[in-house]
């Protein structure tokens, strides 16, 4: 049976015409002429012309068959192997309708899944008296309307009146597994779906057996859509006084470009913006937020105007600010030194001791340190001279785990460097976390030597390209640790000394982030915290981190965690957009309670509180490949191994047959190429004589 995938293609069959129209519309007229010896002509090319016709003949079939096999050729036909559908009316059957998100889309003005659930209950009552069926709505996770297949089809239909469409994603693999063990191996699967290629491109129907499969699209035209897809917060955790930056990404699965207003609102904020999106692209759009107070601000994401799908056209988000970030500055030095690293580090994170800069930076002794410092600190740095405790490389491996952002500081110095600690960190993470580089001997230069970027000026560096091309080219670095950076870890280094060995290598690690400065920060090895870089190079190295992290997203119908700042001994409630309760567990408490949530129903920002305290929100969002209402190809849904019959229909009629298909494009190809292979030859070995030459003779 054949099958054509691209049909639209078989006009160009009318080009087959050319070579005959070209062959008309250029053959010369006859110009009659008046010859004496008339008769002898016309005995000299008696013969000749009907060779000449035929050849003429030929010529054109050859041209005309050239360019039917192309126009075929990339229509990509297929040639399915005959086979029988099982009747109409099969004893066993097991029904599943998509109640995913994108069926909630509408076209003509009526849902999909209403048309669906229409279309299904059609289905049912066709079935003939006696037959066993079953509904299953699929969705994140199927849900059969009775437990097993059932000869009470009037419960049937009416759990498919009552059935509503989710906001959840649909996992096919799980609704056909599920349809297959209530068939046991012998009866029809009858599939009512919008056919997203995001969904059902990666549905392998091979694990089904025999059990037939029939495939009926709600509709043969796609949904013209455009959603929000992504939200990301720059840091995700602001501070007091930081200007935090939200960028949305929005999808136009649309054959032609739309322009859209994205607009945001925040407490204290509403801001407007207007984006071009092509076809079937996606576009970013950005919001700056200035100066958000202190506290949690929840906020959503929408776009003007609406369309067939208004549940994607919407998104929350949630604004923490915190009053500052905690540093803590980790040395062996005197903490009354003011010419020490550590001091400079301090000075750096904030320079008028206060915390105005948005971080409150202490210093403290390895040997001294306080546990309620390690577990309250956001940021911490290491400082030659250092020696760690083992118990303290623990509680600092732990909160790398968390999340925190670890500074380095490597000198040189052959005992008590900083890459001793971090290998002692490393260590005690008990193979989580892996050593970035490979540290070698110390090096030594009388007058220094500046760093140099590597490659172009890009993450932490990006807020240096308006100056010169080598900003750092005024530092002298007169002692430094030589070594290289591990393979996985190349893309992370910024800044590398004229040996390569990494100067700067700033990149996620845990759940936090970690910046190893291979340059010593005291003022007789270096000039680097003399100059205003010094600060800027740390502050710009943390806002990258900070803006690297991303919570984990929730989807509904899905189970999810959620980490609030809250380490109190509250109970803990949760409550959905509605008002209802929600069950949660604690997995973990100490600094930060880390609870776990069931599947959810509805998208939305879901409340957290601890006693009478609102201690934060947990956002669910719709799932971003419900957005792309492209529909999978009929050809793309065929069982590539050719065991499980499946069938795809159109209006009750078939369309394909699955099972291994012959692909007949290439073969088109090739007798393409053969028919104006021959139509060569032909011209080059049967030329047309003219009688004028054997005339001269």
């Amino acid at each position: 049976m054949p099958l054509v995938v691209y049909p639209l293609m078989l006009i160009g069959l009318l080009a087959a015409a050319l070579p005959v129209l070209i062959h008309f519309l250029t053959r010369p007229k006859p110009v009659a002429l008046r010859f004496p010896a008339f008769r002898l002509l016309l005995d000299a090319g008696g013969g000749r012309q009907a060779l000449d016709r035929l050849r003429t003949i030929i010529l054109l079939c050859l041209r005309c068959l050239a360019l039917i096999a192309l126009v075929l050729a990339f229509s990509w036909p297929l040639w399915q192997r005959g086979g029988q559908a099982a009747p109409e009316q099969s004893q066993r059957a097991v029904v599943i309708v998509d109640a995913s998100a994108s069926m909630g889309a509408t076209q003509g003005g009526i849902p999909l899944f209403t048309q669906a659930r229409s279309q299904a209950a059609d289905y049912l009552t066709r079935l003939e008296r006696g037959s066993s069926a079953a509904v299953i709505l699929a969705a994140a996770r199927p849900q059969p309307i009775l437990p097993a297949l059932s000869t009470n089809l009037a419960a049937l239909h009416e759990g498919l009146r009552e059935a509503t469409v989710t906001y959840e994603g649909v996992d096919p693999a799980a609704a056909l597994s599920l349809a297959a063990q209530m068939l046991e191996g012998s009866g029809r699967i009858v599939v009512f779906s919008d056919l997203q290629r995001s969904n059902w491109g990666a549905v392998d129907f091979s694990q089904l057996g025999s059990v037939q499969v029939d495939i009926r699209p709600v509709s043969s035209e796609a949904v013209e859509n455009a959603g929000i897809t992504h939200i990301s917060l720059r840091p995700s955790h602001p501070v007091a006084g930081e200007t935090a930056t939200v960028e949305v990404s929005i999808f136009n699965a649309a054959p032609r470009g739309r322009e859209l207003s994205v607009v945001l609102e925040t407490s204290g904020a509403s801001l407007r913006r207007q984006v071009a999106v092509g076809a079937y692209a996606s576009s970013q759009v950005s919001f700056s937020i200035g100066q958000p107070a202190v506290g949690v601000h929840p906020g959503e994401i929408r776009l003007e105007p609406s369309d067939a799908m208004p549940s994607d056209d919407v998104r929350r988000f949630v604004l923490s600010v915190a009053p500052r970030l905690e540093a803590l500055v980790v040395s062996d030095s005197p903490l009354h030194e003011a010419a020490s690293g550590a001091a400079f580090v301090a000075r750096a994170f904030d320079p008028l001791s206060d915390g105005r800069s948005g971080i409150r930076a202490q210093r403290a002794q390895a040997q001294a340190l306080d546990r309620q410092q390690l577990e309250t600190a956001a940021v911490i740095a290491l400082v030659p001279p250092l020696h760690l405790p083992g118990e303290v490389a623990a509680l600092l491996a732990r909160r790398l785990a968390d999340g925190i952002v670890l500074f380095v500081v490597c000198d040189g110095r052959e005992r008590g460097d900083g890459h001793q600690a971090l290998a002692q960190v490393i260590g005690a993470s008990e193979g989580a976390l892996n050593l970035p580089w490979h540290p070698g001997e110390a090096q030594r230069h009388a007058e220094g030597q500046a760093p140099l970027i590597q490659g172009l000026p890009r993450g932490p560096l990006r807020a240096f390209t308006g100056l010169d091309e080598q900003p750092f080219a005024p530092l002298r670095i007169h002692r430094y640790r030589q070594g290289q950076t591990a393979s996985a870890h190349a893309e992370a280094t910024y800044l590398r000394h004229a040996d390569a060995s990494p100067a700067l290598l700033v990149e996620p690690f845990g759940r936090g982030g970690l910046v190893l400065m291979n340059m010593p920060v005291e003022p007789e090895l270096s000039n680097l915290v003399g100059t205003p870089l010094f600060p800027a190079l740390l502050h710009e190295s943390l806002l990258y981190l900070r803006s690297q992290g991303e919570a984990p997203q929730a989807f509904p119908g899905r189970s999810w965690s959620l980490l609030v700042d809250h380490g109190g001994t509250e109970d803990i409630r949760v409550r959905a957009p509605s008002g209802a309760p929600v069950e949660s567990q604690i997995l973990a408490r100490g600094r930060q309670t880390r609870l776990a949530l069931p599947p959810v129903a509805e998208p939305g920002l879901y409340a957290v509180q601890a006693g009478d305290e609102l201690v934060g929100y947990g956002v669910v969002n719709l799932d971003p490949r419900e957005s792309d209402t492209r529909p999978i190809a009929a050809v793309d849904l065929i069982d590539p191994d050719g065991e499980t019959p499946v069938f795809v229909y159109e209006d009750d009629r078939r369309l394909a047959l699955a099972g291994r298909p012959r692909v007949l494009w290439p073969w088109l190809w090739a007798l393409a190429a053969a028919f104006l292979a021959l139509e060569m030859l032909l011209t080059a070995c049967w030329r047309r004589r003219q009688p004028g030459r054997e005339g001269r003779r």
